[in-house]
């Protein structure tokens, strides 16, 4: 055994074991330095990683300090300990060394396989199996290392205790990201002079009329399906990649490709797509009612954002002054359009407290929850709402029947719900005696595609090991 371990000796060693290699050359005993570099290499990877997948406008999270912290003392823990079962006690800063420079090869693969996999239950059970496999063996390999001349029962014991120490608590309780979005820094024009609003708005019109001069014309003697997005709140990403899978899943799966447009608050959005406003939603329809055949055609209205008790719709973006949506507001601009049939779908808190305003013969209203209760799904953790996973992602990848998917969606959340201990959200769904004939002979001119695999626009970050994915109330 050698006396000294040099910081680059140490590391070529622990990542030899993160590979399941055993090293070429004999352990050596580290000293305080080595493994301070070795910890430094953990840290550098999470910091990257964090500035590589964090949304501007970022804000670093000093908490993410502390947790990085905890992880060293339980690397050191977890080092000394194993080491006193081995009877080897000058190996300790070694063994705390290698187990975190060891992790690393397995904590990339994990990261870089949840970033890029489509967002599914599967996908987390696997990584988190994975997780913890991977620790397993490569604890494994590092007390095997280490324990010359140990017996059996002592290498079990050391690795027992490395794994309880070490790998349990950092499954469990994953570091805070260094990095994460900070929509309040957006407060005011004076603090972020990059972003021009009197230009953002004079710019509306320009962005608008382009995205709907870019739709197709509807096709005579054919139902044509036109779909409008709006993601009204700005502060987080979830909504705005709601409304990118589904102008995704309906041009791709339900021969929409061409005739669907997106309003979207988002800050990553600014100068590319119309923001989601109650003018641009009201232009919105007026326009998409000239360009297709009124009294043939068929308009999906999919707004997602959060909703209030008072049954208004969030609208918002930074410091932009905009007008809250609320039911009659809602009527009132279909009716203007001239769209005659229309499905609306509303996904937010209480959002069937829309269902009264805009209950027509022609019409299809799904809500995402009662009038007086909540849903499911929001906030900086989620990547998509509940309601929008169980109706876009699952129902419509299986079904193309509207009222089918609300009810196979309706089952899906009241499952997850049960779990999770939550209270029952209870979708709401309002079919008009005459729009049902109106979809089936649309469904019979289209042949679906494949499902569409959800990728989120904007990944967000992962809720920490132990709780429901995306289980953040969407209310105000």
């Amino acid at each position: 055994m050698s006396q000294d371990a040099s910081p680059t000796r140490l590391i070529r060693q622990g990542l030899s074991l993160g590979l399941l290699r055993r090293p070429r050359d004999l352990p050596a005993i580290a000293g305080p330095g080595a493994f301070f570099a070795a910890f430094a290499l953990f840290a550098l990877l999470g910091l990257g990683w964090d500035s590589a997948t964090t949304a501007p406008p970022r804000h670093f999270d000093w908490s993410a300090i502390t947790d990085y912290a905890l992880y060293a003392v339980l690397a050191l823990l977890a080092g000394w300990s194993g080491t006193a079962v081995l009877r080897r006690p000058s190996l300790w800063l070694t063994l705390a060394a290698l187990i975190v420079l060891a992790s690393l090869p397995s904590t990339l693969v994990l990261l870089l396989a949840g970033h890029s996999l489509p967002d599914s239950d599967w996908r987390d059970l696997a990584l988190e199996a994975g997780f913890v496999l991977v620790g397993l063996a490569y604890l494994a390999r590092s007390i095997g290392y280490l324990a010359a001349g140990a017996g059996l029962v002592r290498r079990i014991g050391a690795w027992s205790l490395c794994a309880l120490l070490w790998l349990l608590p950092t499954w469990l309780y994953p570091v805070a990201p260094f990095w994460y979005t900070q929509w309040d820094q957006m407060q005011d024009e004076a603090d972020h002079p990059q972003l021009d609003l009197q230009a953002l708005l004079e710019a509306q019109d320009a962005l608008l009329d382009r995205a709907l001069a870019d739709l197709s014309p509807q096709r005579p003697g054919r139902i044509d399906l036109y779909v409008l997005g709006f993601a009204g709140d700005g502060h987080e990403s979830v909504f705005r990649n709601e409304v990118d899978y589904l102008q995704q899943l309906f041009s791709q799966r339900f021969d929409a490709a061409g005739r669907t447009l997106g309003l979207i608050n988002h800050p990553q959005t600014f100068g590319h797509a119309p923001l989601a406003t109650v003018a641009n939603l009201q232009l919105a329809l007026h326009r998409i009612g000239d360009r297709m055949d009124r009294d043939e055609d068929i308009l999906l209205l999919f707004l997602t954002t959060h909703g209030s008790e008072e049954h208004e719709l969030l609208v918002q973006l930074g410091p932009l002054p905009m007008q809250q949506l609320r039911p009659h507001d809602l009527r009132a601009a279909l009716d203007v359009s001239g769209i005659r049939h229309r499905v609306v779908v509303v996904s937010a808190c209480f959002a069937g407290g829309f269902i009264d305003a805009l209950r027509d013969p022609d019409t299809l209203v799904i809500a995402a929850a009662r009038a007086d209760r909540p849903s499911f799904g929001c906030g900086e953790a989620s990547e998509i709402t509940w309601f929008g996973r169980a109706f876009l992602v699952e129902a419509l990848n299986r079904t193309h029947d509207f009222v089918a998917a609300f009810e196979l969606a309706s089952e899906l959340i009241a499952g997850w719900e049960h779990a999770q201990g939550f209270e029952r959200s209870h979708p709401q769904i309002a079919v008009g005696e005459r729009i049902g004939a109106r979809l089936a002979a649309w469904r019979d001119g289209i042949t679906p595609g494949p499902p569409v695999a959800f990728v989120p626009t904007v990944p967000t970050v992962p809720a920490p090991r132990g709780e429901a994915p995306a289980a953040a109330r969407q209310d105000l």
